[in-house]
């Protein structure tokens, strides 16, 4: 697994209580001075990421008539996609609003 992957699928914790979590491990960190710089310096080169919260939905029919099927829409934000594109696997989210269409129905 490539080093990127790993820091994408583990837990998020901000660096700031990272680092103060350091600071605050050992009962003397005066004789723990360079471990800790060089803790504290590890972790601010981390690459950093914007986490946003998962937003879930489903597809529902666009179609407003029983029995015809014009396509597939986003439960959230209405978003449409041909029958083709859903049929294709193309719809694992919405390309409009990003919901993971993983939601149950109902």
């Amino acid at each position: 697994m490539d080093e990127q992957r790993k820091v994408m699928t583990g837990i998020l914790i901000e660096k700031a209580e990272a680092i103060e979590a350091i600071k605050g491990a050992f009962e003397y960190p005066e004789y723990y001075g360079t471990a800790i710089r060089l803790a504290v310096n590890a972790i601010k080169k981390i690459p950093t990421i914007e986490a946003k919260p998962v937003v879930h939905a489903h597809w529902v029919s666009a179609s407003k008539k029983q029995g015809v099927n014009i396509g597939m829409k986003c439960s959230l934000c209405g978003a449409r996609i041909k029958n083709s594109e859903f049929f294709n696997g193309n719809h694992n989210y919405c390309h409009k609003c990003g919901a993971q269409m993983d939601e149950k129905e109902g």
